[in-house]
């Protein structure tokens, strides 16, 4: 797995080789076939907040909230519409004989930038390192920056926007949205 090598600017170079291929793929470019999950659905699902909250926003933290809220129309704006991963991240990369290989995936129509967020977030719990979760963001970003040729800010938005419908996914289903939260909080505050 991916999140097996030590080094992570090696880890975030090769992550974005995958990424590269992915979205230059052949299936890539199929957005009009049936089944697949539409990013905007997934989305919509920050509408539920404040209902669920009598209008507050419970544990997500209604700054970032509306944050997010407020980007998201020009985040989705963008007209690089890919089939991706949807969960592409550092367990769901893979070294086999052929290179590497992405498993797992969701099937997400939406703009290809979405495929930042999940990556951003791994490997899971990784803020228990301290200060150097900011370092390891910062890096991550100008690398992604480099090599997908997508400003910082629209790399940072997608990994906030991301971070914060985790902790609603993880509201829903009853678990803590600390770990997200905190990532969405890192994310938002760097330029």
């Amino acid at each position: 797995m991916l999140a097996e090598i030590e080094d992570d600017d090696e880890r975030t170079h090769i992550a974005a080789d995958v990424m590269i291929s992915s979205c230059a793929a052949p299936w890539a470019q199929a957005l009009h076939s049936n089944g697949f999950i539409k990013l905007s659905d997934w989305f919509d699902g920050l509408k539920k907040i404040r209902p669920r909250f009598d209008g507050g926003t419970g544990p997500i933290e209604k700054e970032l909230l509306e944050r997010v809220e407020s980007f998201l129309p020009e985040l989705f704006a963008d007209q690089d519409i890919k089939l991706m991963h949807g969960d592409f991240h550092h367990y769901n990369i893979l070294r086999s004989e052929r290179g590497w290989l992405v498993i797992d995936p969701k099937g997400v129509i939406g703009p290809a930038g979405y495929e930042i967020g999940p990556f951003m977030l791994n490997p899971w719990n990784s803020l228990s390192d301290g200060s150097s979760f900011q370092i390891k963001t910062e890096r991550r970003v100008s690398i992604l920056s480099e090599r997908l040729g997508w400003e910082r800010r629209k790399i940072l938005n997608w990994a906030t926007a991301h971070a914060v419908l985790s902790a609603w996914w993880s509201v829903e289903d009853n678990m803590d949205s600390g770990y997200s939260m905190q990532c969405a909080k890192i994310f938002s505050e760097l330029k």
